[in-house]
């Protein structure tokens, strides 16, 4: 999206994206810190630190791929993967 003066102009591309957002639950039920991750979807990355017994509710594009990661010896481990429209809070 660009702004120019009073005008806004959106590309398709961001106008499809804003139409397919969800809105998802996640709960960190691992004893250890986790890092979720969407990065599969072009123009758009999320990254949030989720602590033990946490509960987060986040928007997100329905083809994203969330993708949770622990630490083990200091490395980025990937723990589990789901695709966000698994997540989704259904009304």
């Amino acid at each position: 999206m660009s702004t120019t003066g009073f005008w806004t102009t959106e590309n398709k591309e961001t106008t499809a994206l804003n139409e397919s957002m969800i809105t998802c639950y996640y709960v960190n039920r691992s004893p250890q810190l986790e890092v979720l991750r969407i990065a599969n979807i072009q123009g758009w990355y999320f990254e949030k630190t989720v602590f033990p017994q946490q509960r987060l509710t986040f928007e997100a594009p329905d083809q994203g791929l969330l993708e949770i990661y622990t630490s083990e010896r200091g490395r980025a481990v990937l723990a589990d993967r789901f695709v966000c429209k698994q997540l989704e809070i259904t009304p």
